[in-house]
């Protein structure tokens, strides 16, 4: 089998993704083309009658081939063009993770992350802060 076969053959399979089925999309972003990153995620876009869900990148940084060179992504803080969600069947398939993304995150590691930072601000918030009343009473009473 030539190597045009192969990719031909990998290109169909992509395309039989149905957008609408969020369950479709994550098996979809669990293939090789994807890397299991912190930054990529399935989102719901709502349509009028339809709900289609589509890769997210938040970096923005999906390497793009075919017809997908032609679209904008989707980034969290702007709001999805018209084109773009209409059109996530043309497009979804033809993105994929480049193999040395800068932004990349591992899962894992990243819900560590989020976990520590979120029992440190609650350290601060209810430990440190209250502390700071307490120091500022001693130091009050001792230079008085």
């Amino acid at each position: 089998m030539s190597l045009i076969e192969l990719n031909l053959k990998k290109l169909r399979d992509r395309k039989s993704i149905n957008f609408a089925d969020r369950n479709a999309v994550d098996e979809f972003l669990q293939t090789e083309g994807f890397r299991p990153c912190a930054n990529l995620e399935c989102s719901p876009v709502h349509l009028e009658h339809e709900v289609f869900y589509m890769p997210l990148c938040f970096e923005g940084r999906f390497k793009k081939e075919g017809v997908a060179e032609y679209f904008d992504m989707p980034l969290p803080p702007r709001p999805v063009s018209p084109v773009t969600y209409t059109t996530v069947g043309l497009w979804g398939p033809l993105v994929s993770c480049p193999s040395n993304c800068k932004g990349y995150r591992n899962r894992t590691i990243a819900r560590i992350r989020m976990a520590v930072s979120r029992g440190a601000s609650w350290v601060f918030e209810h430990i440190l802060k209250p502390g700071e009343f307490l120091w500022a009473a001693f130091w009050a009473r001792l230079l008085k």
